[in-house]
Formats: structure tokens, sequence, C-alpha cells
């Protein structure tokens, strides 16, 4: 895997693989899309929850 140089549109400052917005003066930075990188994973309940055996 390698690590890709990422720089601000605007003014070409270095900006870190995870960010969105350089640091440095806040343009937003378009990162490429990586087919290997997942999304976050969806949080989706196991089941409804029921009220049988409890009463």
């Amino acid at each position: 895997m390698s690590i890709r140089e990422l720089t601000c549109p605007d003014h070409g400052h270095p900006v870190g693989p995870d960010d969105a917005y350089c640091g440095i003066c806040g343009a937003a930075v378009q990162i490429p899309s990586d087919p290997t990188r997942r999304p976050w994973p969806m949080l989706v309940p196991d089941e409804e929850p029921t009220l049988a055996g409890i009463a």
C-alpha cells in the first residue's frame, strides 16, 4: 500500500490522507476515491426489542 501525497488545491499545502480540509488555510480537499477504503459501518439492531418473557 502506498501513501499518496496530498496537497491543498488552493495553495499546495501538505494535507494528511484523512483530512477533508487543509489545516493551514481551510480549503476543502478532494480526496480521490479509494476502492479499498470502506465506509463507516452501519449500525443496525440485531432484532426489535420485545416484551416477550418480561411480563
